[in-house]
């Protein structure tokens, strides 16, 4: 269930941060309107032109930071999602070692790490187990990426 709590959780950040944008570029327009009014009807179209300029580039800053925010926030949510795969194949493999390692101890055997099916189930789970360490530091990069 956390799984899917944080990435609601980086969503909502995500349309924040876009909807704080948005909202900056309407008062800065605002701003403008008001300031050219009242220089009078002279200067409006010049002021005009400038005003909508400045207004549609800050409109491309938040649209494009929104998008770059929800490319990451969809990177950070695959990522997490090829965690929980991860995890559930290493639990897998823990289960077969446990399995085996039952296995050769009923049958008396006191040499179970020298088998080599166990030994090439702890390789599989070691390898399951470093994919999963990159998979973690991957997403605490990009986590961090958001903080900045």
């Amino acid at each position: 269930m956390g799984f899917w709590n944080r990435v609601k959780k980086d969503l909502q950040i995500a349309v924040k941060e876009g909807t704080e944008l948005i909202k900056e570029g309407t008062s800065v327009l605002t701003a403008e309107a008001r300031r050219v009014s009242k220089k009078g009807t002279a200067t409006m179209s010049v002021e005009a032109r400038k005003m909508m300029k400045e207004g549609f580039a800050t409109a491309k800053k938040g649209a494009a930071s929104v998008k770059a925010e929800a490319g990451r926030m969809a990177r950070i949510a695959n990522l997490r999602y090829q965690l929980f795969r991860q995890n559930q194949m290493a639990q897998n493999k823990f289960a077969e070692i446990g399995g085996a390692v039952y296995d050769h101890s009923l049958k008396g055997s006191r040499k179970v790490r020298l088998n080599g099916k166990v030994q090439k189930l702890v390789k599989e789970a070691e390898r399951i187990e470093g994919r999963i360490g990159k998979l973690k530091s991957e997403i605490d990069r990009l986590s961090m990426s958001q903080r900045r």
